[in-house]
């Protein structure tokens, strides 16, 4: 399985405005890193280098391309240094920007009041770190009630507290840096990006790992709204019915998770609140982890997979990725089937 272009990667030192420093060289091959929708810092890693330089990591940056694909803008930490009569080899441990937000908060209790527009307010809360690199589609949508969060709250959990009560996806850092969330869309409506046939033009490997969980799939997601005072709480209920599915209640009985104080904009989206939870819930039962090359997909995005050992085709979304940084390497796809 062999790419039909040269395959580079190379890494850049940045300021700790992700400005273009230099190159950064000595960069051995071999290094990953891990993209994980699960991960609270969805994009980590490591890299060694051969020689040890004067750099000041506290206040840099390093950016890895692969090609013209930048992969990660990347905070750095080094844990360790090795120390041989030739050479000394330096660890730099990589996360994104996302974890500014994890490193940083209020101090106090922090809230937001009903009405605040929501998506405005997750801009603030990213530039109170001092970054200024967002890119989220605005929304007219407000709280419903207020929220509020307990002192010493990570940015992070504030921010996606509000994404959630928005259905927006969760916050992540794309390759260039830039702090980024869209609208949830179910997986069923988005589009496939790509199909991996089993022939002889597959393009992953023969091997692939198949986990399997049937027994834990619910078929009903209640949500209970946050409510102030005496008011009572609004509830909305996603279930499956359908009797082609083997985990509907007519196939089997009802399996069911109450989430309760769910915070919402109004009584549509709490419904879709509700429709999501059960989507994301139901998503456990089959894995499958899979190695290709760079094939232009990334996480929370939709494939297809065929093998001839399954008798089936299966469509699913990327739950995560692993990249090994070196010529020839491949990337192993976490792939997560809709049901």
């Amino acid at each position: 399985m062999k790419a039909s272009f040269e395959e580079t990667f190379r890494y850049e030192l940045l300021d700790t405005h992700d400005r273009l420093v230099s190159t950064l060289n000595g960069v051995q091959d071999g290094g990953t890193l891990d993209f994980s929708v699960s991960a609270d810092i969805r994009g980590s890693g490591s890299i060694d280098l051969s020689k040890l330089s004067n750099i000041d990591w506290l206040h840099s940056r390093v950016r890895v391309w692969y090609n013209d694909k930048p992969l990660i803008t990347a905070i750095p930490k080094v844990p360790a240094e090795a120390y041989d009569d030739t050479e000394t080899t330096m660890q730099v441990d990589l996360y994104d920007k996302t974890m500014i937000l994890t490193d940083d908060n209020f101090g106090g209790t922090y809230s937001v009041a009903a009405g605040t527009n929501i998506i405005n307010k997750v801009i603030e809360v990213i530039q109170s770190t001092g970054e200024t690199k967002v890119a989220i589609p605005t929304s007219a949508a407000t709280l419903a009630n207020g929220m509020v969060w307990e002192a010493n709250t990570p940015k992070l959990r504030i921010v996606n507290d509000l994404l959630a009560a928005a259905n927006y996806f969760g916050i992540y850092c794309d390759g260039m840096g830039y702090y980024r969330s869209t609208p949830y869309v179910a997986p069923a409506y988005r589009a496939v990006l790509y199909n991996f046939v089993d022939d002889a033009n597959g393009m992953y490997l023969p091997a692939f790992v198949r986990n399997y969980d049937p027994f834990s799939v619910p078929n009903k997601f209640i949500c209970v709204g946050k409510t102030a005072g005496d008011v009572e709480a609004l509830t909305k209920t996603a279930t499956d019915t359908d009797p082609a599915s083997p985990y509907s209640f007519p196939s089997r009985p009802w399996q069911t998770i109450t989430q309760t104080d769910v915070d919402y904009v109004d009584e549509a989206n709490l419904q879709a609140i509700a429709d999501r939870k059960l989507i994301d819930a139901r998503q456990v039962s089959e894995t499958f982890e899979i190695r290709h090359p760079d094939l232009e997909f990334g996480l929370n995005e939709v494939v297809t997979f065929t093998n001839k050992k399954l008798g089936k085709v299966v469509k699913a979304v990327c739950q995560k990725q692993t990249w090994t940084l070196t010529v020839g390497g491949l990337i192993q796809s976490t792939i997560r089937t809709l049901v």
